[in-house]
């Protein structure tokens, strides 16, 4: 079955985009801006969902996404606060240090609370994305929060090629179901990847856990 034009589209501007991350070294400094403009995207991913869901009718749905975003705003005050804090050499005071923890914790139990309002799966989806994403620009030091946000527009795209095409009501493998499956091993492969092999010592960088350590301490960092 023929996906939709326009969705076709969308999700070929998607994939040029997240090709472009294939080209960036994956031996990167620190580059606070680029942190900040993959929050300022994905805030404006999460505006554009709260505009949907509350467009529905779904106020207490679309009243968790606000609350996601005024989360991620509030992120980005810590980030900045921290950097400080850090070229200071005065070390990260123990209030931005309860403040990012709090912040953490608080962005990835939201999702929860929202699917108890709204069933739909892009919204859903959405929510998710937020949430971890949060936490994602506290641990990122450079391009990794704009490839994140690649990432959750090819899901998101991804989603709504899969609700486009019509499904047989018969429980049976067909030839879409393998497409899927590729999709889901490939889109997994560019999570783990795209930045560097996150499972190698080698392309860790301990600066990106400095926003929830009051001391420098290895260790800890690399546990």
């Amino acid at each position: 079955p023929a996906i939709p034009v326009e969705v076709g589209r969308r999700w070929t501007a998607s994939c040029v985009v997240s090709s472009i991350f294939t080209l960036l070294s994956v031996e990167f400094g620190d580059d606070h801006r680029l942190v900040i403009l993959g929050a300022v995207l994905l805030a404006a991913m999460g505006v554009r969902t709260e505009t949907q869901v509350r467009s529905r009718g779904d106020k207490s749905a679309a009243t968790v996404i606000t609350a996601q975003i005024y989360v991620l705003i509030f992120v980005v005050i810590l980030l900045v606060t921290s950097i400080q804090q850090h070229e200071s050499q005065a070390g990260l005071h123990l209030s931005v240090w309860a403040a990012n923890w709090f912040a953490l914790l608080l962005s990835l139990s939201l999702p929860f609370l929202f699917i108890r309002f709204s069933s739909v799966a892009n919204f859903r989806l959405m929510s998710i994305l937020l949430g971890w994403g949060t936490a994602y620009v506290l641990l990122s030091i450079n391009y990794e929060s704009c490839f994140y946000v690649a990432l959750c527009w090819q899901l998101q795209l991804w989603l709504e090629i899969e609700s486009s095409v019509p499904r047989s009501k018969e429980k049976r493998l067909e030839h879409r179901d393998l497409a899927t499956a590729i999709m889901l091993l490939f889109l997994t492969i560019a999570s783990f990847f795209g930045t560097g092999n996150i499972a190698s010592v080698s392309s860790f960088e301990l600066k990106s856990v400095y926003r929830f350590l009051t001391v420098f301490d290895p260790f800890l960092m690399g546990g």
